[in-house]
């Protein structure tokens, strides 16, 4: 496993204090992980912005949407993991409806698909016992 900093990648599964804003009965938990190596620092012919410019527009009008209805975006919850050369998360848990986006960012080394996948499926698995301890689905 590539070595960096993620909370979630060996984190044996504990109950996390959340801070919901409104008790839901169904959650979801959503994590964008998106691929910030030096492979996406390239425009693809025709196009105006790098891919990773591309990847950080999109992943900053993630939940900006004005027909997505505050009641959806309140039953989910969202994680931004970065990965290249290791796995960092940039945007730790917070209600969809809270996210604003504001996040940057930066190429850096060579993929690390594999890390990025465990650690966000970690996460995931944090977070549904979270929801388990609250009762919620």
């Amino acid at each position: 496993m590539a070595s960096g900093k993620n909370i979630y990648s060996e984190m044996p599964v504990v109950q996390p204090v959340f801070h919901y804003e409104s008790v839901q009965f169904i959650h979801q938990p959503i994590v964008v992980a998106v691929d910030i190596s030096s492979s996406m620092d390239i425009a693809e012919e025709g196009q105006m912005k790098t891919n990773l410019k591309l990847a950080e527009d999109m992943v900053n009008q993630i939940g900006q949407d004005p027909d997505l209805k505050e009641e959806y975006k309140s039953t989910a919850d969202l994680c931004v993991m970065t990965f290249a050369d290791y796995v960092t998360t940039v945007q730790d848990w917070i209600p969809l409806s809270q996210y604003y986006g504001g996040i940057t960012l930066t190429k850096m080394g060579v993929t690390a698909f594999h890390d990025v996948v465990k650690q966000s499926l970690n996460a995931v698995h944090v977070m549904k016992r979270s929801y388990v301890g609250r009762g919620i689905l």
